[in-house]
């Protein structure tokens, strides 16, 4: 396996980030571009050879049906993962793919329509949502951050584990000859309340941390706040399908069992939520902790059990 260049990935990242925001409508028509254009790169620069059949083989058969890509690591003859793939914008059928690995008794299935990835543990005995290891987005993610979590599915023994963030550092710290003084003497970012810029576009800064009744989650996009916060909700059984839909507006939903709003539009930009329902996260960096209080607010929540803090 060749060396995971970390300071690379994370300039591949951008580059294809700048690649779904330019052919974002051919990406949501072709599943082929996708895997051409999107996954395979991204696979490649975790360790894999999408052209050596040894460690990748597409359109794998198993008794239950044919995952898109199956990976094999070492000398194995059985796949370590199995991978679904979809056009942008598209939903995996997770069950389905579950019962690839089961019948093939594969631990590991990743679904991925070029930029949203989650990896899930098909062996663990749980939900299904609770299955998952970990996920990232190339365009809401912090690059690095995707870069970190990615690790998980490289071409490496250690498969499936998400490592942390310092493991990395060192490595690029070794590979660049910086030294702990130089990294000791980045500047920590001034966090900041909305109440010490009230008043202000909060266009102009960027979410650090957001805080809900007591626990803190990190944050680096203004719509993880929102994701965060339902997330959250369905962590504690309040947001389920029988308790939606939740409108922001006359004519909008912020969360819904399909991507529609009340008027019969589409959502702008849906996520697709752990149990199934779907959240609009299309909103202005001001508005997304109104909506997030609101969400707090419909399930019954006082609004100033969730706070975010912002960095300029």
């Amino acid at each position: 396996m060749k060396e995971i260049s970390i300071s690379k990935n994370i300039e591949l990242v951008e580059n294809l980030r700048k690649k779904i925001s330019k052919y974002k409508d051919e990406f949501s028509k072709n599943e082929a571009l996708v895997r051409y254009a999107l996954i395979d790169p991204f696979l490649r620069a975790l360790g894999w050879d999408t052209e050596d059949p040894e460690q990748i083989k597409p359109e794998y058969t198993t008794e239950a049906g044919r995952p898109d890509y199956a990976l094999f690591i070492g000398d194995n003859s059985k796949p370590k993962a199995f991978i679904g793939a979809k056009k942008l914008g598209k939903n995996e059928d997770l069950q389905q793919h579950i019962s690839y690995c089961v019948s093939e008794g594969v631990r590991f299935f990743i679904a991925t329509d070029g930029n949203h990835w989650e990896i899930y543990d098909a062996f663990k005995q749980t939900k299904l949502p609770e299955k998952k290891i970990t996920e990232w987005n190339l365009i809401d993610d912090d690059p690095s951050d995707v870069v970190v979590r990615s690790i998980a599915i490289a071409n490496i023994e250690s498969f499936g584990e998400v490592p942390s963030h310092s493991i990395f550092q060192n490595r690029e710290e070794k590979a660049s000859g910086e030294n702990a003084q130089t990294k000791s003497n980045v500047r920590t970012p001034r966090e900041i309340t909305s109440e010490d810029i009230k008043g202000r576009r909060k266009g102009g800064f960027k979410p650090l941390s957001l805080t809900i009744k007591g626990e803190r989650f990190e944050v680096n996009k203004s719509n993880q706040i929102l994701i965060r916060t339902a997330e959250w909700l369905i962590k504690n059984g309040k947001m389920t399908k029988s308790t939606v839909p939740v409108e922001s507006g006359s004519k909008r939903y912020l969360v819904n069992t399909e991507p529609v709003h009340k008027s019969g539009k589409k959502f702008f930009s849906p996520y697709k939520l752990s149990n199934g329902l779907f959240l609009e996260t299309h909103a202005s960096s001001e508005s997304t902790e109104k909506y997030a209080k609101l969400l707090m607010k419909y399930y019954g929540y006082p609004e100033d059990f969730i706070s975010v803090r912002w960095k300029e």
